[in-house]
């Protein structure tokens, strides 16, 4: 089940403080649950702050389990660095069932043209280097991986889908922005706007690319998308 929890606060937040809205969570879930979450590569579950919003995507059911009872309406939380105290005004909850998603891909219609939001800082890393531009391959390199790590138990995406995706889809129109990301004591750059893309390979294809886009708005595309960074939203 994905679950995304709409954390409504009763300060304005921006994507400036979303890592330290990361260790809200470390240090509200069990210890034992937040040492299994450090040892990970890839976490079941992702944040941001957009729109004075407080998001979390749980990507299964052991993740909603152990964070989503810590966030409720009236509840306090206080961040880490400068004591800033936020009230929790209200909760709402968005389920999406694999059973769902899965159906989707084999019933819905063939669209081949997509519209993505980047809401917050997105980036993405090749040859140890960040990449600052929605770079198709990476993108779907970064979805398909999220994808099979958390439903699948596989590490990595599928190296012919992928080869397959990237030569058939091209970037169509984008209004983007360079932007950089505050964590870990570094500035990481980054982009945030809009991009269109269209699919010319088969329908399968095209279905493929939808049901990733919509995965990936729980599980965020790029790198660190557990501190709040790479949250996105199908147009």
């Amino acid at each position: 089940m994905l679950t995304k929890l709409c954390i409504l606060l009763d300060k304005k937040l921006t994507f400036h403080q979303a890592s330290l809205l990361q260790g809200v969570i470390m240090e509200k879930i069990n210890p034992v649950y937040a040492e299994f979450l450090h040892k990970k590569e890839r976490h079941p579950y992702s944040q941001y702050v957009f729109d004075s919003k407080w998001i979390i995507n749980t990507l299964d059911k052991e993740a909603f389990d152990e964070i989503a009872p810590h966030f409720n309406e009236g509840d306090e939380i206080t961040l880490k660095h400068g004591g800033q105290k936020l009230k929790i005004t209200g909760v709402q909850i968005e389920n999406v069932s694999i059973r769902e998603l899965t159906e989707d891909f084999y019933t819905s219609e063939a669209k081949n043209k997509f519209a993505v939001e980047f809401l917050t800082p997105t980036a993405f890393k090749s040859q140890k280097q960040y990449v600052i531009l929605p770079d198709i391959r990476l993108m779907a390199q970064s979805l398909m991986s999220k994808y099979a790590a958390v439903l699948e138990n596989f590490d990595g995406a599928d190296t012919d889908a992928l080869n397959e995706l990237t030569a058939n889809t091209f970037i169509t129109r984008h209004n983007l922005r360079s932007v950089v990301f505050p964590a870990e004591g570094q500035n990481i750059p980054g982009f945030v706007g809009n991009i269109s893309f269209c699919c010319k390979g088969t329908a399968t294809m095209a279905r493929y690319w939808q049901m990733l886009l919509k995965f990936g708005e729980f599980s965020g595309v790029g790198i660190k998308t557990a501190m709040g960074m790479g949250g996105m939203k199908l147009g």
